[in-house]
């Protein structure tokens, strides 16, 4: 304030910009934290995930702003255009554009103060009559079979549920009971299928859930007579309600209050883990105990078996079907080593014999060629080629000097011919 009186004494003008930040600080100073209520208008959540929008009634318009990380928070939260809602923020200036702005922090329907009013008038009013004592909540059975799940069909809640039961193999039969788990007929609808199920008296537990939401939308379970219908079930009743920070009527009322539906099917298989881990206890107990005694009648069994295997029929049978298979492969063996004796001694004896033949076909093969030779050497074509002839008369040979007589005609074989000749005279002298 002190700049200004400054800037207004001296006349020194602003700049757009220096104007601007002046402004922004003041109102910033000023309204450091408010709470504005207004129609909610032109609400759009941009790519970088700040949600811009408007509040306005009859006479006036603000713009707003929500960075992304308050907008995460937001979740679940109807923001329509046309809604009454209360924000929370402080104000600022936008330079850009030179526009006053609420940078909204908190944000909540319009009508939530008037139903958090009614939801402890209800808390209080329903704790003095006893309907949250712990005396009177109904223990939940040891191995519940059937399970009434009432909540919507179509929700997340129930996949869940479902989800959580299936990955810890809880042996439960489920059914889903159908009914509004938000909206004004949603309690009644709530409280009629309770009622229903109660009176059936084939289930073992009712768990009742749904997922998150804002008070507005939770409003059913916190409803008279949602709760009346819970305390007068003579089933056990377990709730998994909105989110873990969310608390209800219904989960006071009921036997068990879980923090989500996950935590309610959570709730069910730990009743199966906890019965396991004291039934393992007790088998092992038992398996302590038992286990020596069942060793020893086990090694009893096992030499009263070893003897009857002995001394029984078929096994004394089966004994010499086994000597008989031995003597066989025996025979065999002694079969094949005979076998394989003669055949060496056979192969023996033929190289003998081809050895003995050889050797005769030799001796044989050289008195042949020694006839041979002796058969040439009296060959008379040989003698002839020596110088020697042969003397024939009249195809007779001439053996001696008397065998001719003068004038008679000879024939003389050499070695190349025949020679005609006439004999002059014969001569007795050598």
């Amino acid at each position: 304030m002190e700049r200004m009186k400054l800037r207004q004494e001296t006349q020194i003008p602003y700049t757009v910009r220096e104007l601007t930040e002046e402004i922004r600080r003041n109102l910033e100073e000023r309204y450091e934290w408010v709470h504005v209520r207004g129609e909610l208008s032109t609400y759009k959540k941009a790519p970088s995930g700040h949600a811009y929008f408007r509040l306005k009634d009859l006479d006036a318009v603000l713009e707003c702003v929500a960075w992304k990380g308050t907008v995460v928070r937001w979740a679940g939260l109807d923001l329509e255009d046309g809604r009454e809602v209360i924000a929370g923020g402080r104000i600022t200036v936008y330079p850009p554009r030179g526009q006053y702005q609420l940078v909204v922090s908190t944000i909540q329907p319009a009508g939530i103060g008037i139903l958090q009013q009614r939801f402890e008038e209800l808390k209080q009013r329903l704790a003095r009559e006893g309907l949250f004592d712990a005396a009177r909540k109904r223990s939940l059975p040891a191995f519940p079979e059937k399970v009434a799940v009432i909540t919507s069909p179509t929700g997340a809640a129930v996949q869940d549920f479902l989800k959580i039961l299936h990955s810890n193999h809880c042996p439960v039969d489920v059914t889903i009971c159908p009914v509004l788990v938000q909206g004004e007929n949603a309690a009644a609808d709530i409280a009629q299928m309770i009622r229903r199920v109660n009176a059936m008296n084939v289930f073992d537990l009712i768990v009742l859930c749904r997922g998150g939401g804002s008070l507005e939308d939770l409003w059913a379970f916190n409803e008279e007579i949602t709760a009346r219908a819970i305390f007068g079930a003579k089933t056990p009743v377990i709730t998994g309600i909105g989110h873990e920070i969310d608390f209800t009527i219904a989960d006071f009322v009921a036997d068990v209050r879980a923090p989500t539906p996950t935590g309610a099917a959570q709730s069910i298989c730990d009743l199966f883990d906890h019965h396991r881990y004291q039934l393992s206890l007790f088998s092992d107990r038992l398996l302590r105990i038992a286990l020596p005694q069942v060793e020893r009648w086990r090694e009893r069994l096992d030499l009263t078996q070893k003897i009857i295997e002995r001394y029984h029929p078929i096994s004394l049978i089966n004994q010499k079907r086994q000597r008989l298979d031995e003597l066989h492969d025996d025979l065999f063996q002694h079969i094949k080593i005979v076998f394989h004796d003669r055949r060496r001694q056979l192969n023996e004896r033929k190289k003998e014999l081809l050895r003995a033949a050889k050797h005769e076909l030799e001796r044989h093969k050289n008195s042949l060629h020694r006839y041979e030779n002796l058969l040439k050497s009296y060959d008379p074509a040989q003698t002839l080629a020596r110088g020697f002839c042969i003397c024939r008369k009249n195809g007779r040979l001439v053996m001696r000097v008397a065998d001719v007589a003068p004038d008679d005609t000879l024939r003389i074989t050499v070695s190349d011919g025949s020679i005609d000749s006439k004999v002059i005279e014969v001569d007795t002298k050598p």
